[in-house]
């Protein structure tokens, strides 16, 4: 046995070793160590404290399972422990819900930042979130902004259970319902109605990880990825306040097709596009009229 060998299996020496493993093969070293933090329990600055102490062989076991999973069947690290970071929260995610992404904290952060324009002096603020998944983006902007009212739908009943978990979780009642797009609202309005629905063409090919784990209905949109759209714009009059906005996250090459969607199904609306820290067309804003205000 060579003296390499013969080393104790210190946090440290057991994290490189997977880091090197990962770079290997063309995966990300920054989520082994997230699965690290996991399965020892230590947040960041522990772990730093603690590098040099000998890995408990139980924990070591675990963590080496969890690295198998990851760099052999392309399991989403955050499907592993179960949990992912969206605007600060953590939320509970798994087989059958989507994974939050950063570009959707984007969103978050815009809808937060027209809410504050649009409706300033209001008591309430009624939002309507189309195909909620986790429930990252209903719970958020209940968080973030006192005066919101939630309801979140979901044809999935998978999305659904880890999106009351959520909200159990941050201890904010978002009324969630089962259904397709608009159905479990039928005759309610609401002031904004916002939405990240699956944008991504059926030919499209996706990371493994991404096709083999998560699920397709979350995924794919049509053709074009704009079946989603299409539905939601075709629906949505009936359902606004006076002065409400729509708010949409979408893929880039979307923008200019979706702003002829808005105008064909929402004549006199306005349209308008932001940015995301890439300088992409990613989010899509309908207003329809000024705002009437209610308490």
């Amino acid at each position: 046995m060579s003296a390499v060998d013969q080393q104790p299996p210190t946090y440290s020496r057991v994290l490189k070793q997977a880091e090197s493993r990962a770079e290997e093969k063309g995966r990300e070293p920054s989520a082994i160590k997230r699965l690290l933090m996991h399965h020892a329990r230590f947040g960041s600055t522990e772990l730093l404290l603690r590098l040099d102490e000998t890995m408990p062989d139980a924990e070591r076991t675990a963590f080496e399972q969890s690295v198998e999973a990851y760099l052999e069947r392309n399991v989403p690290v955050q499907y592993l422990i179960g949990v992912e970071t969206f605007f600060g929260y953590d939320f509970q995610v798994g087989d059958g819900v989507f994974i939050p992404r950063f570009e959707t904290e984007e969103l978050a952060a815009a809808v937060l930042d027209e809410m504050d324009r649009q409706f300033a002096g209001a008591e309430r603020i009624r939002i309507l979130d189309i195909g909620t998944g986790s429930g990252c983006l209903a719970i958020t902007l209940m968080l973030e902004d006192g005066r919101v009212e939630a309801v979140a739908t979901d044809v999935s009943k998978q999305a659904l259970h880890h999106a009351r978990a959520n909200c159990e979780k941050h201890g904010v009642a978002v009324d969630i319902r089962e259904g397709d797009l608009f159905e479990p609202v039928r005759g309610e309005r609401f002031d904004v109605v916002v939405s990240n629905p699956p944008y991504i063409p059926v030919d499209e090919p996706l990371d493994p990880a991404i096709a083999d784990y998560e699920p397709e209905l979350a995924l794919y949109g049509g053709d074009d990825g704009l079946d989603f759209y299409k539905r939601i714009l075709k629906q949505v009059r009936s359902h606004l306040n006076p002065g409400a906005f729509v708010a949409f996250e979408h893929g880039a090459q979307h923008a200019a097709a979706l702003s002829s969607y808005v105008h064909e199904a929402l004549p006199g609306c306005r349209v308008s596009h932001q940015k995301d820290m890439q300088g992409r067309d990613r989010m899509t804003f309908v207003h329809c009229g000024s705002r009437v205000r209610h308490t």
